[in-house]
């Protein structure tokens, strides 16, 4: 007999503490949480942390957790608060990265230039945006959420949620134009 494939099974196994059952959802989960967390964070080490706190904090506080949305939405959610936490902590040196494109040539060979160029062009563009932009951009765009389910993950309502987004996709547009416009534009 296999097992069903909903998370409401196995969350209810983990709130009866089968460390089994967090195991199968920390395989099912663990790449999405890394990544929504490394590309806010930037960091591996950091975002490698992010993914072990969260699925500590579904293992403690599993038993609180009772139908009010999907499970990989409230685990987004934790995440998202921790890497918030992590975003507002002093930073001991940030190096800003002002020719995005010149640093990509020295970087990488020229046939991949092209699209590592492009890759950090966005990658700079984001970091110029507010993080609450950011967090939009990734939930909806990277992960594919929709309205509903971002909105669940950062607290908003579905309308002030939507209006976030496009605020992000017009300031994230913005900014790769600026960095996009020859020296003598901007």
């Amino acid at each position: 007999m296999s097992a069903p494939s909903g998370d409401d099974y196995w969350v209810d196994r983990v709130r009866q503490g089968d460390s089994a059952a967090l195991e199968f959802l920390f395989r099912r989960y663990v790449n999405r949480v890394f990544g929504f967390a490394h590309a806010l964070l930037r960091s591996r080490e950091e975002a490698e942390e992010v993914v072990t706190d969260t699925f500590i904090r579904v293992f403690r506080f599993a038993p609180e957790l009772r139908g009010q949305g999907s499970f990989e939405g409230w685990l987004l959610r934790i995440a998202h608060n921790l890497c918030l936490d992590r975003l507002r902590r002093p930073r001991l040196l940030t190096l800003p990265l002002d020719d995005p494109a010149a640093a990509a040539r020295l970087l990488v060979p020229s046939e991949q230039l092209d699209r590592t160029a492009l890759r950090f062009l966005v990658e700079a563009a984001l970091d110029r945006l507010h993080e609450d932009y950011r967090v939009a951009l990734m939930l909806r765009d990277v992960e594919g959420l929709s309205a509903r389910e971002a909105a669940a993950v950062t607290g908003k309502t579905e309308t002030a949620f939507r209006s976030l987004h496009q605020r992000a996709r017009k300031a994230l547009r913005d900014a790769l134009r600026a960095l996009d416009a020859p020296e003598d534009e901007a």
